[in-house]
């Protein structure tokens, strides 16, 4: 859900209201975790580029604010829900430990916005 800007978004399932370029920077991060076929390791630099194309031909343009903050945003949600599945998500199958490895050597110029 966006306001009126097309900045923000509900997070439903927590009850939580947070910029939306939070929410992109975690439904990329995590995206891998819902799709069988990219176990063991989050999106690759295209896999994103298709993730945010179709994104943004359906959400309001990102704003320069946004653009600004997504280094932080992406961060910010690596640490938090990285370090998540480090304590209490993890599960034993090898392809999300392969996962995690990939999450924590990460570099962010893979997710680079365009």
């Amino acid at each position: 859900l966006f306001d009126a800007a097309g900045a923000m978004a509900f997070d439903l399932e927590n009850a939580a209201l947070a910029p939306r370029i939070l929410d992109l920077a975690l439904a990329v991060l995590l995206f891998p975790l819902e799709d069988p076929g990219s176990a063991g390791r989050a999106l690759s630099r295209d896999e994103w580029r298709a993730f945010l194309a179709a994104y943004l031909q359906e959400a309001p343009p990102l704003m320069r604010a946004e653009r600004a903050l997504w280094p932080a945003a992406l961060e910010y949600m690596r640490l938090e829900w990285g370090t998540w599945h480090l304590t209490e998500g993890v599960e034993t199958d090898p392809a999300n430990l392969g996962y995690l490895e990939d999450l924590l050597t990460l570099d962010a110029a893979r997710y680079a916005l365009p």
